[in-house]
């Protein structure tokens, strides 16, 4: 108001004090500032009012909706953590974009669904793993382009049938309307912690922030609600107890970079419940992931991702070769004695290479390592060629 009145009022600076016209314009500059001001703070009490129960009824809307899309769970007697087919992180992810479309005017949610971009027949079935981990891959370097193109690094091109999905009109919204910041959701079982350490890495090549939010449901849960869904759709169940017994939640203690992890259990997803998640990943976008300046911290912590990736499946591997010897074992028609002191031979030399593994004593060769990590086709039958031999030397 005073630079207003003083632009509009005063007109020459050849006296200290104010002239006569220059008071009375300043009195009546003033008095209108004064009743406008007035005028404004009564229809905004009138109003006021109305925008909150407007905002209130929003809120219950949006609660009943999501109270719908809720399943009824199963009584559970099995308690284990797991984020898996059926435990509700799609309906968590659906109801969390659009409660952060609702609430940040300034911001832009970008979802990533695996179960939408990856085919149906290689997602619910890993016959082909080398064709399920090269779809994974297409995801993951989906989400790279898209940072790039957000990041002003390179412009948008739909280049497959993976980033048409994410459509360029989105990519335009979040452009030209200058977003103050974007959310990229990627709904995705990720039971390998390599999986997740992937999206990880990318956050900290562009120096983006990073979380995890883990959907906590027993198994039981997930097949129940897994055998409600159409036959199209639904997940075979060896492949969800598959996941189950490999699923590797988030270890905030033991790996510095799951720090951001936020763990719910499957529920009814409320608004209070989409508020903590709010205020989650606000805390979390405080604190972009910084690349250590000492590049050796980071090849310290790959090699420990990668280490454990590997010994993962040198025990797997292990687990199968004993079990088709002692298959072999019987069907030659070994008796029950003998059979039970190979089985406990091998049990013993399976834990004899596992301990040699991990202090160093017996090495994985390099170039296996490295196929099984950039999950070469033969990776994994090279491994099996090489502990086979080991288990033939015992």
């Amino acid at each position: 108001m005073s630079e207003s009145c003083f632009l509009r009022c005063v007109t020459t600076f050849n006296s200290r004090a104010l002239t006569e016209d220059e008071a009375i314009c300043v009195d009546h500059c003033a008095g209108k500032h004064v009743k406008v001001n007035k005028k404004v703070m009564e229809i905004y009490m009138e109003i006021q009012p109305q925008i909150t129960k407007k905002r209130m009824d929003e809120m219950a809307a949006l609660q009943e909706s999501l109270e719908k899309q809720k399943q009824p769970s199963q009584e559970t007697q099995e308690n284990k953590a797991s984020s898996l087919p059926g435990s509700g992180k799609t309906t968590l992810c659906g109801a969390l974009v659009e409660f952060l479309k609702s609430l940040h005017a300034t911001s832009h949610v970008i979802p990533i669904t695996y179960d939408e971009l990856i085919p149906a027949d290689v997602l619910r079935h890993h016959d082909n793993i080398s064709q399920w981990k090269e779809a994974r891959r297409d995801v993951l370097n989906c989400v790279q382009n898209l940072i790039l193109c957000l990041t002003g690094l390179k412009e948008f091109s739909m280049a497959n049938s993976f980033e048409m999905s994410v459509r360029e009109e989105m990519i335009k919204t979040v452009v030209n309307m200058k977003k103050t910041k974007v959310y990229i959701i990627v709904d995705d079982n990720m039971y390998y912690r390599s999986m997740r350490y992937e999206y990880y890495q990318l956050a900290r090549l562009y120096k983006l922030s990073f979380c995890q939010l883990f959907v906590q449901c027993s198994v039981t849960d997930a097949l129940n609600r897994n055998s409600s869904r159409d036959t199209s759709v639904a997940v075979p169940q060896k492949v969800i107890t598959r996941m189950a017994e490999r699923l590797q939640p988030p270890d905030k203690q033991n790996n510095p970079w799951e720090r951001f992890s936020l763990t719910l259990p499957s529920e009814v997803w409320t608004v209070t419940k989409m508020t903590e998640i709010s205020d989650f990943l606000n805390y979390v976008a405080e604190h972009p992931v910084m690349r250590p300046e000492n590049d050796s911290d980071v090849c310290q912590e790959s090699r420990i991702i990668c280490s454990t990736n590997v010994m993962h499946q040198v025990d797997v591997t292990l687990r199968k070769i004993i079990g088709d010897r002692m298959r072999q074992g019987r069907e030659t028609g070994l008796p029950r004695d003998e059979l039970q002191v190979q089985s406990k031979a091998l049990v013993n030399e399976r834990q004899h290479i596992l301990e040699g593994i991990r202090t160093g004593r017996v090495i994985v060769p390099p170039d296996i390592c490295k196929d099984i990590e950039l999950a070469q086709s033969n990776g994994g039958q090279r491994l099996r060629d090489f502990l086979h031999s080991l288990l033939t030397k015992s």
